[in-house]
């Protein structure tokens, strides 16, 4: 399923998917009281975009979801607070991830492999 199944519930604050198909994150901002993702398991998910339109995100976990390998779209959520990454593969950073890194708690763990760009 994709993320329009949830737009009924525009006050949601949290949010957990697993083993879910969908690959990227149109139409999120409509949960615009997100305070909490988690993603498992989520094999087609390749995309973050659209997920800086959450601007009560406090916390993302993410554990292997291995398509997904740019957090680009998290650098600009400044609400944000934790990231768990686990088991995602390879992640790809790129310059600003320094000042992401910097603001926020974040745990890496697993079969993860971060790569600097």
């Amino acid at each position: 399923p994709d993320l329009t199944n949830f737009l009924s519930f525009s006050q949601l604050q949290r949010l957990k998917l697993v083993n879910c198909s969908t690959e990227n994150l149109q139409d999120i901002e409509y949960l615009s009281y997100l305070k909490i993702i988690e993603f498992y398991k989520c094999n087609q998910l390749s995309s973050l975009e659209n997920i800086q339109k959450l601007y009560h995100l406090e916390k993302l976990v993410l554990e292997s979801c291995k398509k997904l390998t740019n957090l680009a779209p998290l650098y600009d959520i400044l609400s944000l607070k934790f990231l768990i990454l686990h088991n995602m593969g390879k992640i790809i950073l790129s310059e600003q991830a320094h000042k992401f890194f910097e603001k926020n708690q974040i745990r890496i763990s697993g079969n993860t492999k971060i790569i600097y760009l």
